[in-house]
Formats: structure tokens, sequence, C-alpha cells
């Protein structure tokens, strides 16, 4: 192997992972671990005979050129050279050795060659796919398969999501990738049992979860996977109540299934045979219109509130009716209740993504349904501010660092939003 030209000493320090001012001990100290790593590497079965011969040479001439104590100025010019042709050497050694083919994955432990900052996920994965997104969510970055995905990122924040086919959760996380820096993840998504609970405020019901009957209402926990499940209750002369609940590990739900009478069928009415034809009649004349006066006019024209909201998620016994939507009393009552039900570090705000990735589908819809019943003419993200613009501070509970999040999980549970997606500054 021939010996490469002498580089500067800024270039040595930049292969060594080195800074600028670094003295002679870093330098022995960037050596040994550099040693450390060619000889594990010389050991591994998969290393070739023509790779461990050149691996075995490149350690000689390190511990060669290792600086000696208290050495002259002048001694230390042949140590870099000898340094410097070193690396150089390995640098051709990692990317052409074992006769001609590519060289395994680089261990972590030789994260002082790169600069480039590295992403791994650990644990089973099976199907779940990794995206990764910029810091606003609005660039695709890469995506590819997540079950022990290794990627190399440039430097910057970045969105991690994970997503599986048939898994409600998404495993999400922002992270800011420095260089040099590894970030290992081993995200978890659908994973133990949670318990459900379910009465009912009628006697002999059939409960229903996923499709299969299970019972009647209040015979006691069900245990289930966590994730999405439908659940319903239905009973002969009484409207079925059907919902859709989110289960969480090592956690109980409990829902109170409200069944409505059914309304009278209409009467059908017989057609009589009179055994004759019946003389075609002129049909009656239209009605007269009905005079109206201003008032009435103005009644017209009034946003239209359709009474009070037929929620069940934001009703709670003892504590009456909901005010108007987007009222002041109508966001202080629902703030509490957000607060009450998914705020799990107690800290008075939601303010981590787990906490709003809890928040199922109906939970959402049926907030902005009893929004909708106070007539602002506004949706509930753009009135609060989720869509990126002018900020409702605490809005329904949430950080404002959250807002994006929050709406992302809105769009995707079919809430009204703006038409254009707002991109959205740092925070």
């Amino acid at each position: 192997m021939s010996r490469a030209p002498v580089p500067s000493r800024a270039q040595l320090l930049r292969i060594l992972g080195l800074p600028a001012n670094a003295n002679d001990a870093a330098v022995v100290a960037a050596i040994d671990r550099l040693v450390g790593v060619l000889r594990a590497r010389q050991a591994a079965t998969a290393s070739s005979e023509s790779e461990r011969v050149a691996l075995a040479e490149e350690i000689d001439r390190l511990e060669s050129a290792r600086p000696r104590p208290r050495a002259a100025r002048a001694d230390r010019l042949p140590l870099l050279g000898a340094l410097l042709g070193t690396a150089v050497a390995l640098a051709a050694l990692f990317f052409h050795a074992g006769d001609g083919r590519d060289a395994p994955e680089r261990s972590d432990s030789l994260v002082v060659l790169t600069q480039r900052p590295r992403l791994e996920l650990e644990g089973p994965l099976p199907e779940a796919i990794l995206r990764v997104l910029d810091a606003d969510r609005s660039n695709l970055v890469a995506e590819m398969r997540a079950e022990g995905a290794v990627l190399e990122l440039d430097r910057g924040r970045y969105a991690l999501e994970v997503r599986r086919p048939g898994c409600p959760d998404a495993w999400t996380r922002s992270a800011y990738f420095a260089p040099g820096t590894v970030h290992r993840f081993a995200p978890t998504l659908c994973t133990g049992e949670g318990r459900l609970v379910v009465r009912s405020n009628v006697p002999d019901g059939r409960l229903r979860i996923d499709g299969e009957v299970v019972g009647a209402p209040g015979d006691g926990v069900h245990l289930l996977a966590v994730g999405e499940h439908e659940v319903s209750v239905e009973r002969e002369g009484f409207r079925r109540w059907v919902e859709q609940v989110r289960i969480t590990p090592e956690a109980t739900l409990e829902r109170m299934a409200l069944l409505l009478p059914e309304r009278e069928a209409t009467p059908r009415v017989r057609r009589l045979d009179l055994g004759f034809d019946a003389e075609d009649l002129a049909p009656p004349p239209p009605p007269a219109p009905t005079p109206f006066d201003m008032g009435d006019l103005a009644d017209s024209i009034a946003p239209e509130k359709t009474g009070r909201p037929t929620t069940r998620l934001l009703e709670r016994a003892g504590l009456g009716g909901l005010p108007d939507g987007g009222s002041t009393a109508w966001h202080d009552r629902v703030r509490r209740e957000f607060l009450e039900r998914f705020d799990s570090d107690v800290s008075g705000r939601i303010d981590r993504s787990e906490e709003s990735e809890a928040i199922s589908c109906a939970w959402w819809r049926e907030t902005e349904q009893s929004f909708d019943e106070g007539g602002l003419g506004l949706s509930m993200a753009r009135y609060y501010g989720f869509d990126g613009s002018e900020w409702h501070p605490g809005a329904l509970g949430f950080d404002r660092a959250l807002r994006s999040v929050a709406y992302e999980r809105m769009r995707g549970c079919g809430l009204q939003a703006s038409a254009s997606r707002p991109r959205f500054a740092r925070i």
C-alpha cells in the first residue's frame, strides 16, 4: 500500500473529529479509540483475509506513530505525517476493502469519523413506516421501512413519525440533529391492553365490541388491545348507540350509552279498491303567502342555531347543559374537560404529542359539533388559531407549541379547516 501525501494538521484534526486547538493528549486518545475499532474489525468473522492484513498494517502504523511524552515540536512533525497517511489510507480501506465489495455498516464507536448526524430505530416494528419531515412538517425528507431503520441526515431539526397499517396510534418525535451525533429510538405502536366499562340507561341491552356480541352493558370489565374499537349498544324499541373509543395501555375507560326511544312509525295508508275508476281531481290551489314583518325577516337571515348540543362526550352528570359554543363559559367548561381527561402529566396544559394523540376523533368531532351550535360562522380551528392564524391563549387547554400537532389531528378526523394549509413558524 503506497503512502499517502502528508496533509496539514487541520485536515488531520477534522478526520479524527477533534477541534482545531486539540493538544497531543487528545490526539493520543483519538488514536486509542481508532485502534480499538480497528482491532474489533480485525477480529470480526465477516472480514476477508486481505482486509485483516490491511488492518494489521494500519494498527502497526498507528502504534508506531503515537506521540511520545514531552516530545519536542520538531519531533512531532513526522508523527503528523504518519497519522495523516494512516487516516487517508483508512478512508480508502473502509470504502474499498473486502475484495472490491462495499464495506459493512460502521459501528457506533466510529462516530468520530463522521460529521453527519445519524438516526437509528430499534425494536420490533413489523410493517411500520418511518417518515422524516422538516421542522414545519411541510416537506417529506425521507420515507422508509421503520424496523431496523438507519439514516444519515443533514444538520437541523426534524419531525419523526412512525405509523403501522391497522394501528390508529402514531409515534412522533421532534429532535435536533447536531453534527457527529447518533439518535436512537425504540418506538412502540398499539402494544399492551386496556380496560373498557360500558353502562347504559336502559336494562337488557346488547353490547357489541367490534361487531361481536360480548354481553350486556354493566356486565363487567372488558380487556381490549390498545387502539381504536367500535362499541355499540342496542335494544328493541330504542335507537342504536355507537361510538369509537381509543384504548390506552393499562388504563380503564368508562362510557355511558344513552339510548333514546325510537319514533313511532308513520302508519301506512291502504288504498281502497272502489271497483271503479275515480275521477281525476284538479290539484288544490297553492296556499297564499303568509305576510311577515321586519322582525320575521331579521330572524330568517340570522345564523342558524339548532338548539342545545347533542354531544355525549362533553356532558357529565350534575354539570347541566353546555353553554353556547364559542362563548367564554363554553370554552372554560370544555377546557376543563380536555385537561381532566388528557393532561396525563398534570402540567395544567396539553403540551406533549402523546397527550394530543390520545384525543380520539369522536371526541374532536363532538367538540366541533358543540362549538358549531354557537353559530359564530367560523370553524373551531380558525376561531382559536389552531390553523396558524391569531392564537387564542390556552385554547382548549393546549400549549401554543403543540397547536400544529393538534391541527393535523383535527384535519385527519375530518374537522373543518382552512382551504390552504398554513406554514407554522418555529416556536
